[in-house]
């Protein structure tokens, strides 16, 4: 299966969609109208949260950095978003994980801590990890922190820990795509979960 890449381009899709066009959210389970460019319709990006673009850029661009080597060596990996004190972002320490799980404790950090990241390794038939799972919310519900998840299908999730919920970000393929995932047409992923709702879609 071929590798699908598509670039979100936050900054300038911003420039281009002012006014009424930001409120639009998605209304199907893939992007439909992608130019050769890139550019991706406003009715394709979903903005339902309050997260600002420098942040969701800076975040997309690092966890779509450890895609590739998340999916051949099918483990996750994780660490923390931090701010500096201009306002700058970091990415701490990649961290491996396992093909399941990744965690990592937060330790004399030298700047603010204001996110978790992690990846979901590479696509398995048998496995939930399109969604974010209830230990990904609980986790970060209990570091009072939110959460950025990144899956095989290239799905970018927000746990979101103000709201106790799962936001999806972006649709699939928005960030680089495991060339073993197989699209399910009959799925349906919805734009938010919350804690028991995840609870029930990955049992």
């Amino acid at each position: 299966m071929r590798r699908v890449t598509l670039s979100l381009g936050l900054t300038g899709l911003l420039t281009s969609l002012a006014g009424p066009a930001l409120a639009q959210s998605a209304k199907s389970d893939s992007f439909k109208n992608v130019r050769p460019d890139g550019y991706i319709a406003p009715e394709d990006i979903i903005w339902n949260h309050d997260k600002s673009e420098a942040e969701i850029e800076f975040v997309k661009a690092h966890l779509d950095s450890l895609q590739e080597k998340s999916f051949r060596e099918n483990r996750e990996y994780c660490g923390y978003i931090f701010v500096d004190e201009e306002g700058g972002f970091h990415a701490g320490r990649d961290y491996e994980g396992t093909e399941s799980g990744c965690g990592v404790a937060l330790k004399n950090a030298r700047h603010k801590a204001i996110a978790t990241y992690h990846t979901h390794g590479g696509y398995l038939a048998h496995y939930e990890n399109e969604l974010p799972s209830p230990d990904d919310l609980l986790n970060d519900l209990e570091e009072a922190l939110d959460g950025y998840i990144s899956t095989p299908g290239g799905r970018m999730w927000l746990t979101d820990a103000e709201r106790d919920a799962a936001i999806l970000l972006c649709k699939q393929g928005c960030l680089k795509v495991d060339e073993d995932f197989e699209v399910d047409e009959s799925r349906v992923v919805k734009e938010r979960y919350t804690l028991r709702q995840i609870r029930l879609a990955v049992r």
